[in-house]
This record gives structure tokens, sequence and C-alpha cells, in this order.
């Protein structure tokens, strides 16, 4: 499991790294493009909203995402650049590069 590129497994589900998706994103969608928008940032915490928009200008997705600067090391220096990654990665999961791999099978027996 997980033993692709751009995948890494988490508790038996192979989860598709934001970084793969944005490749496959700008592979299949060379004209369109991302509008990020800070809508909060203060000493605690971080809000971004990133929305994916096609040639013409028109929103065809979407995602927000919080972090709170104390959470990890890695928030104290990055929290605007991590909450804009994970913003992203739900704006390309809104248009439908998933977040994650799995078979058919496997999707209609959870369901």
């Amino acid at each position: 499991m997980a033993d692709r590129p751009g995948y890494k497994n988490i508790k038996g589900t192979d989860y598709k790294l934001v970084a793969q998706r944005v490749k496959e994103f700008r592979e299949k969608f060379p004209k369109y493009g991302k509008l990020t928008t800070v809508i909060h940032q203060d000493e605690k915490r971080v809000l971004v909203q990133v929305d994916i928009t096609d040639e013409t200008g028109r929103i065809i997705g979407s995602g927000i995402a919080e972090e709170d600067r104390t959470a990890t090391r890695i928030n104290e220096q990055s929290a605007v650049e991590c909450c804009d990654t994970s913003a992203y990665g739900r704006a390309l999961a809104s248009m439908g590069l998933s977040l994650i791999h799995i078979s058919e099978h496997t999707r209609l027996r959870r369901i």
C-alpha cells in the first residue's frame, strides 16, 4: 500500500498527497487558476479559503481550512502556508480530485 509516488498510507487507506493532486490538476486543467483569500489571521489562528477558477474566472471548486499556530512547530513558523495547502487540497477534492484512492469494490463495501 502507498508504494507509489504521491501517496501515503494512513490507517490502511492510500491518501493522495496535495502535491500529487496539484500536479494532476495542472496537467488536466492548465488554464485554470487558484485564488487564495486569507479570511482571518492573528497570533492564534489562520483561516484561508481557496477557490479554483476555470479559464473564464468562474469558481468551480472551493475549500476552506483553519490552522492553530500553536498546534505544531511547523505551524509556529508557517501557519499561513500550511493553511493554504490544506484549503487547496480541499478545493481540489471539491472538484473531484480525490483525497483517497480506494477501489470501487472497497468503496461499495463501505457504503
